[in-house]
């Protein structure tokens, strides 16, 4: 055999196994790039998923808000009797809300409707003049905590915190401080 046949042979072996190599790095990029688009494809599905939960959340806590602000407006003034009966019932729709709240995604929504939830438990409070309460300050935090659900499915900025969050925070944290200066007060007497 003479040398050229030599040379033919041994390129057509090295051209093959570069072929070969090539093919088989070609294919592996492909299916890198599939493995990616696959995982890509998967995040996003679990990223809608989770999107539709928190917007199924939001809409549920809507409601909710609704019927604890239907609720509200029934308040028994001056029916003493039926208060007990009508401060279990807010209870219960609070917890409720308790309940619903968590599955809010944004953690910024998710607190401010707690302080408001917060604040709604305290409805003699919220009225006191003694400690700044007024009567529609209950209607404004209701309003903003429908306004801030209607983001999460409007998918819009929170609004700004209005005075009425800040009022009701301060009012809760004065009857809690009043509430306790009067329980150190009792036990000092007992001593």
């Amino acid at each position: 055999m003479d040398g050229s046949a030599w040379i033919a042979a041994v390129s057509g072996l090295v051209g093959a196994g570069i072929g070969g190599i090539a093919s088989i790095k070609a294919a592996a990029h492909a299916q890198k790039g599939q493995i990616q688009a696959m995982q890509m494809q998967m995040q996003t599905e679990a990223e809608l998923r989770s999107q539709e939960k928190s917007e199924a959340a939001a809409v549920e806590a809507i409601r909710q808000l609704h019927i604890i602000k239907q609720h509200y407006w029934t308040h028994p003034r001056e029916d003493n009797q039926r208060l007990p009966s009508w401060e279990e019932r807010l209870r219960k729709q609070l917890a409720q809300m308790e309940l619903i709240t968590p599955r809010l995604r944004n953690a910024e929504l998710r607190e401010r409707v707690e302080q408001i939830m917060e604040a709604l438990a305290y409805h003699r409070e919220l009225r006191d003049p003694s400690l700044d309460g007024y009567p529609g300050l209950a209607y404004e935090l209701f309003r903003h905590g429908l306004d801030c659900l209607g983001t999460a499915v409007r998918h819009e900025p929170l609004p700004d915190e209005p005075k009425a969050v800040r009022d009701a925070a301060g009012i809760v944290a004065e009857y809690n401080a009043r509430m306790e200066e009067e329980a150190r007060s009792y036990e000092e007497g007992y001593h």
